[in-house]
């Protein structure tokens, strides 16, 4: 499958590099899930929870969890397309997920909400899923559009490939049966594999939503030209005057 060539193409010679990051990204996830998960048992057993402040407290280590998770993601995500695009994991690399995440926040909220919304009927919360996949990915290699610009281009982007996204996260369904096997160490080759196959799938699906998406916008401006030169033409005489759009 052409993905997944594309991805280990990109990965050949940068394994180091990819492993180190999920490495790390899996240390620090434990650390503070760590750190969060004694927070929270502290305040069950010292009886806390039972007070409204108590309680808002342990929603507010609950969204943080969250958020960590998000951030790790982001993370993620940063080190695969950076990889990807052969650029090097630097100040810069750090400065873009910073810039970004106050608005990943946004993002993933309101991806969320739609989804959760959806998935009272099931079946539209498992579209909202794929509809808004390639969100994220838009955010870090495009961090100066807006919230809803990222949300109409994701929605734009997997018009008609949803299912090719399903069966292409499907064909890795072996690789990821044999994470619990190998007692996690297959992950630090399936996850960057697998991560970097669907920054393909996003690459070529932006490139091919794009050059539609021109070639569209050119077709109308061409036709909107022609509507205009034709209405003007209409209001010369045919004789008699120097008509100058013959």
């Amino acid at each position: 499958m052409k993905f997944k060539k594309d991805a280990k193409d990109a990965l050949w010679g940068k394994w180091g590099e990819a492993i180190t990051g999920l490495l790390i990204t899996y240390i620090l996830a434990v650390i503070i899930g760590f750190a969060i998960g004694i927070a929270m048992v502290y305040l069950i057993i010292s009886g806390v929870v039972t007070t409204l402040g108590g309680i808002i407290l342990y929603l507010l280590i609950m969204l943080l969890y969250v958020l960590v998770v998000l951030l790790l993601n982001l993370i993620l995500i940063g080190i695969y397309m950076f990889i990807y695009d052969n650029k090097k994991l630097n100040d810069s690399f750090v400065a873009r997920v910073i810039k970004v995440f106050p608005k990943a926040i946004v993002l993933n909220f309101l991806n969320g909400l739609s989804i959760l919304l959806g998935s009272l009927l099931i079946i539209p919360g498992i579209i909202n899923a794929y509809k808004y996949s390639m969100c994220n990915y838009i955010l870090m290699d495009n961090p100066y559009l807006s919230v809803f610009e990222i949300r109409e281009e994701s929605r734009r982007m997997m018009h008609g490939e949803k299912l090719d996204l399903f069966f292409l996260e499907l064909s890795f369904i072996g690789w990821v049966l044999l994470i619990p096997l190998t007692f996690g160490l297959a992950s630090f080759y399936v996850v960057p594999y697998m991560q970097t196959t669907i920054i393909s799938f996003y690459k070529d699906k932006s490139k091919i939503k794009q050059a539609r998406y021109s070639s569209e916008i050119d077709e109308q401006n061409i036709i909107a030209r022609g509507d205009y030169k034709q209405n003007r033409k209409d209001n010369f005489p045919q004789k008699g005057f120097n008509n100058p759009f013959r």
